[in-house]
């Protein structure tokens, strides 16, 4: 897939969204960044990748037995994402794109099996194994999976796979903590071996070093980094304004947030008195946890 036409759908679907050069938005963690990555959003668009993360969630809460309730899953979510696969040209594209790139970069024939974690990756992960058939390893933060499809759908245990070889698609790699956490010592627990992984995005933020060393070789379709910001701009989806923001915060985020905080002296003064304009009680929230942590004070 050209690298244009990817920047054009993470805009136009809000998967990647950038502030305002003068409102940056305020993280979970009490600090400040130019944009938001929600890369599930080319599902097609936002209100579609919500739907479907709600029918996960149900699906999930409404079966007791694990095992009934991970093959319903599975099942259910190929059945979803191949349909939107077929009628939504975003989605459409985005999946031939990340197939082309697997089948250009990999030897199927040494790939045995395709896995996706719980839940985003599923959204890439399933129609791919599909697409490319290969049986789909469907894994759940609880340490469960499942492999397969239909009649063929099984429960994995302890060194089932014999050394079998996966292929794992995530949505994101930031800093490659669910890898670390949970992917990789699950499939290697069960008997599998994954030695490559593609995402959508690499954040760039130290995951595909983290997954190097433990051998495994990370694939993406977009880094953010400069070169996705300048396309950004060339195409006009931010402004000059905005572009010097995300410069800033890429090179380094820490200091692009205190630069802001000494050049908008008023910034977190009207988000401390929950301004609507500036977020209300949300933001109000983040932005005492900043002081809290004393992130707004100079270097």
């Amino acid at each position: 897939m050209k690298k244009d036409k990817l920047v054009e759908m993470l805009y136009q679907t809000e998967a990647f969204k950038v502030a305002p050069a003068d409102k940056p938005f305020w993280y979970t963690s009490g600090k400040l960044g130019p944009f938001y990555i929600n890369t599930h959003y080319l599902y097609g668009s936002g209100k579609a990748a919500e739907d479907l993360l709600a029918k996960i969630d149900s699906t999930k809460a409404g079966i007791a037995d694990e095992t009934s309730m991970q093959k319903a899953m599975t099942a259910m979510l190929l059945e979803e994402t191949m349909k939107t696969y077929k009628e939504n040209d975003v989605y459409h594209q985005l999946i031939d794109g990340l197939v082309a790139e697997i089948r250009n970069t990999m030897d199927l024939d040494e790939i045995d099996f395709i896995s996706g974690g719980e839940r985003r990756d599923w959204f890439f992960s399933i129609p791919c194994a599909q697409i490319l058939k290969k049986p789909h390893l469907t894994l759940f933060k609880d340490g469960g999976a499942v492999i397969g499809y239909g009649d063929t759908m099984m429960p994995v245990g302890d060194d089932s796979l014999g050394g079998a070889v996966c292929l794992h698609i995530a949505d994101l790699v930031t800093e490659a903590s669910s890898y670390v956490r949970a992917w990789i010592p699950f499939i290697e627990r069960i008997g599998g071996v994954m030695k490559d992984t593609f995402a959508i995005v690499d954040r760039r933020q130290g995951g595909g070093e983290i997954l190097r060393k433990m051998n495994v070789n990370l694939h993406t379709m977009m880094a953010v980094e400069e070169s996705f910001f300048l396309k950004a701009f060339d195409l006009k989806f931010i402004d000059e304004g905005q572009l010097a923001q995300l410069q800033a915060y890429e090179k380094n985020p820490d200091a692009a947030m205190k630069t802001f905080f000494k050049e908008h002296p008023d910034f977190l003064e009207k988000t401390l008195a929950a301004d609507p304009a500036y977020g209300g009680e949300k933001a109000k929230k983040r932005a005492e946890l900043c002081v809290e942590k004393g992130f707004h004070l100079p270097a």
